[in-house]
């Protein structure tokens, strides 16, 4: 009998540690309202809700390490740097120390965090919805989440790729820059009033003739029945346009922000035009990743900024001014924050 009393009390201690792992409805995740999807489900470990740390961190954004010797987590977000270690309670942002509820925590050879940490270490919000079991997580919109749109250049003989580099050319040399310092109060009225329709004004009055022009050269050249004093000139530009994909919306994507107090940015991210394809070393120089429009208003002046391939891997920020002259203001890497902080540089000179 006493032997019965002891087993039944050892295992009435033991209870609060086999059920710290609740089993309840199943937990949803939402980032921005998008469902995440876990190999392994949500769950909640002493009131908190527990998640992969892997899908979680790249959902966010961020780059994720993990160290299997230490056990220590890394995760990095432009200049936010989370660390944490399996079984520790501490968890540092940026050097600074925050205690969590529950630790990082291996559940059938899975590494758990918790969601809501993690999530506000990345200045997310985060609400739980307990009538759905649902943790709801915003993140707001940063620029650096926006990538450039994507060509497929499978099967290209080189005519898709010359047509999008020509265009390319054109668009950001010569067309975007002229149309900018020539119509600044257009451009002034739309970064300060109606920012949604910059793309349009650039598909409309800058990629469309750049594009159309590169596209009439083609024709003439590989088409004896073309002639740009025919009727149907347009509709025979587009059917090229559209076979190989020479819309604005395939070859940029579009953000608009504050740079810093005074200045406004339009940031353009470009597509990748067949740097694995056919183009040779030199074409690939004279296109750029990024393209920028900048409007500092305590000046009321414009620059105009473009990243342009130097020799081997390296990349130069260059620009136009309202002569049209080029501009060098020196190496910057090919990525989009060093575009975005050289070019804070040059308005802080």
């Amino acid at each position: 009998m006493k032997r019965l009393i002891c087993f039944l009390l050892c295992m009435f201690l033991l209870c609060p540690a086999i059920v710290s792992v609740q089993a309840e409805a199943p937990i949803t995740v939402k980032l921005n309202g998008e469902v995440l999807v876990f190999d392994v489900p949500p769950m909640l470990i002493q009131d908190r809700t527990m998640v992969p740390l892997r899908v979680i961190f790249e959902a966010l954004g961020a780059t994720v390490d993990y160290e299997d010797a230490t056990k220590k987590i890394t995760a990095t977000m432009g200049d936010t740097v989370v660390t944490l270690r399996v079984d520790t309670p501490a968890m540092y942002v940026n050097g600074t120390e925050f205690l969590l509820d529950v630790p990082a925590t291996v559940v059938n050879d899975r590494t758990l965090v918790p969601v809501r940490a993690i999530s506000e270490a990345f200045d997310c919000d985060v609400q739980w919805d307990g009538d759905t079991n649902t943790v709801l997580i915003t993140k707001e919109k940063d620029i650096f989440d926006f990538g450039a749109p994507e060509i497929d250049f499978t099967g290209d003989d080189g005519t898709k790729s010359k047509l999008h580099y020509s265009s390319r050319l054109s668009f950001e040399q010569n067309y975007l820059p002229t149309l900018l310092f020539g119509n600044t109060e257009v451009f002034k009225e739309l970064i300060l009033n109606d920012s949604e329709s910059i793309m349009t004004v650039l598909d409309q009055q800058v990629w469309t003739p750049a594009r159309d022009n590169v596209v009439a050269a083609y024709l003439l050249e590989t088409d004896k029945t073309f002639s740009t004093d025919a009727e149907d000139v347009f509709d025979r530009i587009d059917v090229v346009a559209e076979k190989y994909e020479l819309w604005a919306e395939q070859n940029f994507a579009v953000d608009f922000f504050m740079l810093n107090d005074t200045d406004v940015c339009v940031l353009l991210n470009m597509a990748d035009i067949g740097e694995k394809v056919v183009l040779d070393e030199l074409d690939r120089m004279l296109i750029s990743p990024f393209v920028a429009i900048v409007y500092e208003t305590d000046t009321d002046t414009f620059r105009y900024f473009c990243l342009e391939k130097s020799l081997g891997d390296a990349y130069m920020l260059c620009g136009y001014d309202k002569e049209m002259a080029h501009l060098n203001f020196g190496i910057c890497e090919k990525d989009k924050r060093a575009f975005v902080q050289a070019i804070k540089a040059v308005g802080e000179q």
